[in-house]
């Protein structure tokens, strides 16, 4: 009878570990579906990669604080709803971080450039923006 409940305990121990590494690797899935997912964003193919998505993230890497899509879209003369689309397709792409203004005056998010995230063909880009528009 004893050896049972031993059997059945070392059972029930080993399915506990089983279904803890079940999670890990679920979690681990989850962060490599994400990595993917901004991946095939980075990939993005330049001629995708507007004048006014350009003009959105040259004025994010110009400001030395957080911005919201009100006033960006001033200080670029866009839309704000067009400018807000930008912004979230910028962090989808990684190249922005979206914080949420705990200031609770105005708009729901902040954001500000991740510059290290936007790859080299991009920044060419932005920099001859910068040249032609002389910003």
């Amino acid at each position: 009878m004893a050896d049972n409940k031993e059997l059945l305990e070392q059972i029930l121990k080993n399915q506990k570990r089983i279904l803890e590494s079940i999670e890990y690797q679920k979690e681990k899935i989850k962060n490599i579906e994400e990595r993917l997912n901004k991946i095939e964003y980075i990939r993005t193919k330049s001629d995708e990669f507007t004048p006014s998505l350009i003009r959105v993230l040259n004025e994010l890497i110009k400001s030395e604080k957080p911005l919201d899509a009100k006033e960006i879209s001033k200080r670029i003369n866009l839309s704000r709803n067009l400018t807000s689309g930008y912004l979230n397709k910028l962090f989808k792409m990684g190249y922005v971080f979206k914080e949420p203004n705990l200031s609770g005056i105005g708009s729901r998010y902040l954001f500000k450039v991740n510059i290290s995230a936007i790859p080299e063909d991009i920044k060419k880009i932005i920099t001859k923006y910068k040249d032609e528009k002389n910003v």
